[in-house]
């Protein structure tokens, strides 16, 4: 694929879309780091010159590498790029400086529009020259593709190279400005455009966003910086735009999870690679090599993704399918491949959903291979089928305050033989299906996440607190988010995310297979409802595939 550059760019100033002509550098002067990569680029005549010569800044280029040419698969089995110069790019000479409030840009006369065609390196020096940009950094130029040692030293390398950059040039050719403009006569760009391009379908540039310290968003004619993003209100626009700007919380494992779902790469390895240099950390432990089996890699991977933080159990069932082929193709190679703990058969849970400060984990657990081994108190469920269970007004339910005393609502047994209780003698808690026709019709407290419910609690007032109940009409207590049907599950207790919504807290679900366990999902419990008298207080080892 050819992309088109158009040297007569616009700034988007706000979130709406809203933009101004020109280019302005919003860099804030800093010392030049001591880091530099191997190979830089010298903008000025393109030419290869060793890193550690460089005095002076340089930027980074992220990009879709199917938008850098054409791609074909060789006669090995292997994806190769073809560039015949077709790249479009239009330049224009110099206009006078022009001033919009208090914001003077620099302009140009569009009347000297010229256009030519070139290869993708001609379209990245121009870019550097309108921006300012004299030393870049792209893997095209800067590793030796055909060079397994060189290519894999560098990629171990990756986040250290975008870390340090001044600037990373995110090149989205999808973001333009058409001419549209707002009810207020202002001119305006989608910039929905942005998670929804070839750009943000990349796993290596998700790893490329998330170490870069300010991202210029750039499209064929218009661009937005990372810096004005948490000011303009994105979060109206896309979460991850609000997440890679703001990185006060280093990403837990299920938020990088959550958007590696979407993301996918030419090489299978390169999934993990770029997963490894999120989590720097845990690259001493992994084996950088396209030779080694991509099942030992990614077992490697994950289980010391998981040794490092249990937010990886953080998943359910998926609210809405992957409609993409190759991605939802990846997806399905994966769950089959890695093991349950993984949440590959799932979606994982964004940490902006989270009360990152009141997560209570405490339950013992390690890795052993392909097997997670956690000793945790639980709650065991049973599951019903979908039946015709009524659902009574959820703003009656006991999620909507506290008792008169102002303590939690209690989730208690019934008296013996009450027609009202499921098996309350057991201390199961016993939940019912809810019909896949009838998604619907069911309050679907968990849909925000990405989650889809699956089965639900139903509960009924009584002088004692709140029952599990199979009458009708009933409440919702709690909800399950499954990826797999079990007849007998657990609710692990010690593993315990709060939500931000106040309303549930997280706790991952096993099931039982014949004489195996394997993570299954989430059950979502009500925070003002007290589970206690459920829970089996008797630890117990769960050995998790």
């Amino acid at each position: 694929m050819y992309i088109v550059y158009d040297g007569y760019q616009k700034e988007v100033i706000y979130s709406e879309g809203i933009t101004i002509p020109g280019i302005r550098i919003k860099l804030d002067d800093e010392e030049v780091p001591e880091f530099k990569p191997s190979l830089l680029v010298r903008t000025a005549d393109m030419e290869v010159v060793e890193g550690s010569t460089v005095d002076d800044h340089y930027w980074t280029i992220s990009y879709s590498w199917n938008q850098s040419g054409e791609i074909f698969k060789n006669d090995d089995g292997e994806y190769d790029r073809v560039d015949d110069g077709k790249h479009e790019i239009i330049t224009y000479q110099s206009g006078e400086e022009e001033s919009y409030d208090w914001m003077p840009v620099e302009s140009v006369d569009r009347d000297t529009a010229s256009t030519q065609y070139g290869k993708f390196e001609q379209v990245i020096q121009q870019i550097c020259s309108d921006f300012g940009v004299q030393y870049v950094w792209y893997d095209q130029m800067c590793i030796n593709q055909n060079d397994h040692d060189a290519k894999i030293q560098e990629i171990k390398q990756m986040h250290h190279i975008y870390k340090n950059a001044r600037c990373t040039i995110a090149l989205i050719p999808e973001l333009e400005f058409i001419g549209d403009t707002n009810e207020a006569g202002l001119d305006n760009t989608d910039l929905n455009v942005i998670p929804e391009s070839q750009w943000s379908r990349r796993i290596w540039t998700l790893e490329e966003a998330y170490m870069s310290r300010t991202i210029l968003f750039l499209g064929r004619n218009v661009h937005l910086w990372s810096s004005d993003l948490d000011i303009h209100g994105v979060r109206e626009v896309n979460h991850f735009l609000e997440n890679i700007q703001n990185k006060a919380d280093n990403w837990r494992a299920s938020t990088a999870l959550w958007y590696a779902r979407t993301r996918t790469s030419t090489k299978a390895h390169d999934r993990v690679f770029a997963l490894v240099n999120i989590f720097p950390e845990l690259k001493h432990g992994v084996t950088f090599s396209y030779r080694q089996p991509l099942i030992d890699l990614m077992v490697q991977f994950y289980g010391l993704l998981a040794q490092k933080d249990i937010s990886i159990l953080l998943f359910g069932s998926p609210h809405y399918i992957d409609s993409d082929q190759e991605i939802a193709a990846v997806r399905q190679e994966e769950a089959s491949l890695l093991p349950s703990w993984t949440g590959a058969a799932g979606v994982h849970l964004s940490q902006d959903q989270l009360d990152n400060e009141h997560v209570e984990s405490t339950a013992d657990y390690t890795i052993d291979e392909k097997y997670l081994n956690i000793t945790s108190a639980f709650i065991p469920i049973r599951i019903e089928p979908a039946d015709s269970v009524e659902i009574h007004d959820p703003e009656d339910g006991p999620h909507n305050g506290y008792t008169e005393d102002g303590l939690p609502w209690v989730l208690c047994d019934a008296d013996e033989g009450g027609e009202d209780v499921n098996i309350a003698d057991e201390q199961v808690l016993t939940f019912v299906a809810v019909p896949s026709e009838s998604q619907d019709d069911y309050p679907n407290y968990i849909k925000h996440s990405g989650l889809k419910t699956t089965h639900f609690l139903p509960t009924k007032e009584a002088d004692e607190g709140w029952i599990s109940t199979l009458s009708k009409p009933t409440h919702i207590s709690a909800v399950l988010s499954l990826t797999k049907e079990c007849s007998e599950c657990f609710v692990l207790t010690e593993v315990v995310f709060p939500l931000r919504n106040e309303l549930f807290q997280f706790h991952p679900v096993v099931g039982k297979y014949e004489d195996h366990y394997e993570s299954v999902g989430a059950c979502f419990l009500l925070c003002e409802l007290n589970f206690d008298s459920f829970i089996d207080q008797a630890k117990q080892d769960f050995v998790i595939e």
